[in-house]
């Protein structure tokens, strides 16, 4: 059976099932000599990363994206624009171009 849910309440799934599954995540500034003015990381109070914002794009931890794909269903592709989505939602002035999954953390 395939459900039709407006784009307000996917948002609204995705950061509670983040806020579940992370707790409370923290922005964490990038000063490496590869990032540019603006790149960051969210992580959790212990310091794991689960999503790194980079040059435009934001990086998904791999496993949570796995994990996200098989509960809602969909391809890499389409999770991949729930995830733009969320992160224009929550982050308004940041510009994004693109989401995909991380093999990096």
């Amino acid at each position: 059976m395939k459900y039709t849910i407006t784009e307000d309440r996917l948002i609204n799934f995705l950061n509670k099932f983040i806020e579940d599954t992370y707790g409370e995540l923290y922005i964490v500034i990038t000063n490496d000599s590869n990032s540019r003015e603006g790149d960051f990381s969210l992580e959790t109070s212990d310091g794991y990363t689960a999503f790194v914002y980079h040059d435009y794009s934001l990086m998904v931890n791999q496993g949570f994206f796995k994990t996200l794909k098989g509960l809602l269903n969909v391809s890499d592709s389409e999770l991949e624009k729930i995830f733009k989505k969320w992160f224009e939602f929550t982050f308004p002035d940041v510009t994004i171009l693109n989401a995909h999954a991380s093999y990096y953390f």
